[in-house]
């Protein structure tokens, strides 16, 4: 007799098939044949093209010098390789008798097939998200969060899996992803501004079996990817009320002066250059920090426009001339929203770069508003 399995290896989660063939080499005919299939832990019985109970398969009658064939189709347990921690390989037996009488040569009547079985799982990326801020000063950095969402479509599970992403993010293991039971992790990629205007990242991500020993036959869903955008605001220095040391204000005071002032790189600890001069005046609002970054504040330049100047520097006392173009602005108190104990001050507007580019900057100054 011999036996044979297809297919194999069998992917856990799936059906195999073995197909049993008996032989009769006479002299006699075989009146009564039962085959006892043995399957290995891990695999159950689902059906037969012959007449099969628990305690074996009947064949009926085989002549001298004939055969039977039949099969027998067993599922495999979905999480057979997993918790065996990788591919196995396990044995059916067969054993064949002739219940109506002796069998003169029984050594031929054992027989046994290895099957191995490997795990296969569709893994798929069902989302993939960055949640960054929408805007940051030149100079400054953020973690921006990631969300990814992975799931296992089986045949095999649960199966360990990786997620890698491009960007210099780490690597995340994804430990015994079940079908039917999707997975969302976490992970950050730090995201810096070392220009001004909008910059745009884009990072993909791509999930796979963290063993070698394991694939997926699907790759095309296993990938995703996610951007985003970050205004990146040129930080700058402004000194409210040039040569007033503290920056006292009154609630009702109808033409406040700030000057913002021109500088270079590492000049009050600023990371890069501006140009004051290049200020669209109309565009710059102030009024208290939170306001005043969230583009909210409501002051705007009383005079509708700019005073190109060589202002007095911030400092205590001020009294410094750098020689610098500055420009220096006017925005009524209680338009701007400055009320009784509000200790800084801020201004946010656009200024023309090179190339004709515009960018938002932003600075802020101590005041005393009383």
């Amino acid at each position: 007799m011999a036996v044979s399995d297809s297919p194999d290896p069998v992917a856990a989660g799936t059906e195999t098939v073995y197909t049993v063939t008996v032989r009769n080499a006479g002299p006699a005919p075989a009146t009564s044949v039962r085959a006892l299939v043995s399957l290995p832990v891990g695999f159950r019985y689902v059906g037969s093209n012959a007449r099969c109970t628990t305690s074996g398969c009947y064949l009926g009658e085989i002549p001298a010098h004939g055969e039977r064939r039949f099969t027998v189709t067993a599922a495999v347990a979905e999480d057979l390789v997993h918790r065996n921690g990788g591919p196995k390989t396990v044995a059916t037996s067969v054993e064949v008798a002739n219940l109506a009488g002796p069998d003169p040569s029984p050594a031929g009547n054992k027989a046994q097939e290895d099957t191995r079985v490997v795990a296969v799982a569709d893994l798929a990326m069902t989302g993939f998200t960055a949640t960054a801020p929408d805007q940051l000063l030149v100079g400054q950095s953020a973690e921006v969060p990631l969300k990814v969402k992975v799931a296992n479509n089986g045949p095999s599970t649960p199966m360990d899996a990786v997620v890698s992403f491009t960007g210099g993010v780490a690597d995340l293991p994804v430990l015994a992803l079940a079908k039917g039971s999707p997975r969302e992790l976490a992970a950050t990629v730090r995201f810096s501004c070392d220009k001004p205007g909008n910059q745009r990242v884009a990072l993909a991500a791509s999930v796979a079996p963290a063993s070698a020993a394991d694939t997926d036959p699907e790759p095309g869903n296993n990938g995703g990817e996610a951007s985003f955008t970050v205004d990146c605001v040129i930080p700058v220095a402004i000194n409210i009320k040039p040569g007033s040391n503290p920056n006292s204000i009154n609630p009702k005071e109808a033409n406040v002066p700030l000057a913002v002032l021109t500088t270079k790189a590492g000049e009050y600890g600023l990371p890069i250059a501006f140009d004051a001069t290049s200020i669209q005046p109309l565009s710059v609002r102030f009024g208290p920090r939170d306001a005043a970054w969230t583009g909210q504040a409501t002051g705007s330049e009383v005079h509708r426009r700019g005073h190109v100047e060589d202002s007095l520097e911030r400092g205590n006392p001020e009294t410094v001339r750098d020689g610098d173009a500055d420009m220096v602005l006017h925005f009524g108190s209680g338009e701007s929203g400055l009320t009784p104990g509000l200790a800084e001050a801020c201004v946010k507007g656009t200024v023309t770069g090179a190339g004709a580019a515009v960018y938002r900057f932003f600075g802020c100054d101590a005041t005393r508003v009383h």
